[in-house]
């Protein structure tokens, strides 16, 4: 009996090395406290649950910085500048990204309600959304995307950590996660499914805000749109068809408690549909909805065929658009509002 616990023990034991190896390293930084998820300069490599790092970082701070203005929204509200928008705000505005990977409207109703419950003034809020923001209303499972424990009163969290295990425990991962560790060399190869991500960011800590200054200076010296990255940018139809509908009952009900909230703490929200390269406009039932639950003023649709979405220059790739494009639009809003 004991030699078949012994070789039990042993065919098991690179497992649970690797488990070991797991909590030590923490390379998802989910298991341990961090008093800064990233280091500014430098490439994350691991990519993290950017939901998690804000909502972690603004408990962190908020005693500290006393935030009441907030940016929600998936990856293209990172570029939605705190230098360009706190100058349209009232005076003292203490400024915050909340976004997420791939963002849900789920977890950005999690978020503002979070806000709410633990007593935080939202006085100035952009919610920046796209038709594949809207179409999620539901807890996604991947653990890029996971709703973070602290805004569902940690309810999810075996289902949380479940997610990152497994994701560290594909193969993919491992190798290039223990290669990079021991070798300390990034090969083309981790850069395939986004396993590991080389290139360096600017982080502020205060605000929660990523930048690649890089990719600007590279735009500007006339190296950015050049070879494999130009290719990217496809000639679009004339006949670009609208994104369907996709506001469900679902949808309507986390929209209304988001403006039942805002509404109550007297808060300035904007909308904002974003402009994408795709061109394809949000649909006119969606649009419809988004004005009849905050107002017609409040909502702000660049999705479509217009002169942001007609120049590939104002994007990095097909998903996201750069910082002047954000700032545009923000000046826009603020002086129709003023």
């Amino acid at each position: 009996m004991k030699r078949y616990l012994r070789q039990i023990a042993l065919f098991f034991s690179p497992l649970f090395a690797v488990l070991l190896l797991y909590v030590i390293m923490d390379p998802f930084r989910v298991l341990r406290e961090y008093e800064v998820y990233y280091t500014s300069g430098e490439a994350d490599y691991v990519v993290l649950n950017r939901g998690y790092v804000g909502t972690e970082t603004f408990a962190q701070q908020h005693p500290r910085h006393r935030y009441d203005s907030f940016i929600f929204g998936n990856s293209r509200s990172l570029f939605w500048q705190v230098r360009d928008w706190q100058p349209l705000l009232h005076e003292g505005a203490s400024c915050f990204h909340m976004d997420g990977s791939d963002e849900s409207l789920y977890n950005v109703h999690r978020k503002i309600r979070y806000l709410d419950s633990e007593g935080v003034r939202i006085r100035q809020a952009l919610l920046v959304l796209d038709f594949s923001l809207l179409g999620r209303a539901e807890a996604q499972t991947g653990h890029l995307t996971a709703t973070p424990p602290r805004l569902t009163g940690y309810r999810n969290i075996l289902s949380f950590h479940g997610a990152f295990l497994l994701a560290y425990l594909d193969p993919r991962f491992l190798l290039a996660y223990y290669d990079f560790s021991v070798f300390g060399t990034y090969r083309e190869y981790m850069r395939d499914h986004n396993v590991l991500n080389a290139e360096p960011m600017a982080y502020d800590a205060m605000t929660n805000e990523i930048r690649y200054p890089q990719f600007e200076h590279a735009i500007e010296t006339g190296t950015y749109y050049t070879g494999k990255r130009k290719a990217l940018f496809y000639k679009r139809r004339e006949d670009i068809p609208s994104s369907p509908a996709c506001i469900g009952p679902t949808q309507l009900r986390l929209l209304t408690d988001i403006r039942d909230i805002v509404e109550r703490q007297g808060s300035v929200l904007h909308v904002v549909v974003s402009p994408l390269y795709n061109q394809r406009a949000l649909h006119v039932r969606d649009r419809a909805t988004l004005q009849e639950v905050f107002g017609m003023q409040c909502v702000h649709d660049y999705s479509g065929v217009n002169d942001i979405t007609e120049d590939f220059r104002n994007y990095y790739e097909l998903s996201h658009y750069r910082p002047h494009v954000a700032a545009r639009i923000m000046r826009e809003i603020y002086a129709t509002e003023k």
